[in-house]
C-alpha cells in the first residue's frame, strides 16, 4: 500500500502542496499537517489553517 497508493506517492512528494505550503522554505521539513488541511478543506494538498508562518520566497 505503501509503495503503489496514489494518495501516498502524492504526499511523498512535497512538490505537490499548495497554496504557502508550496512555495515553503520549510516544507520538506515540515511539511505541515495534511490531515489538518483534509479537514479543513477537503484537499490533503493544501495549507495548513493553523500554520502562521509566511514564506520568505514567493512564486
Amino acid at each position: 500500500m505503501w509503495e503503489n497508493s496514489k494518495v501516498f506517492k502524492t504526499l511523498r512528494n512535497f512538490d505537490n502542496l499548495e497554496d504557502k505550503f508550496g512555495i515553503c522554505e520549510y516544507k520538506k521539513v515540515c511539511g505541515g499537517c495534511r490531515a489538518r488541511a483534509y479537514e479543513a478543506t477537503g484537499n490533503y494538498l493544501a495549507e495548513e489553517p493553523l500554520c502562521s508562518y509566511q514564506p520568505k520566497r514567493t512564486k
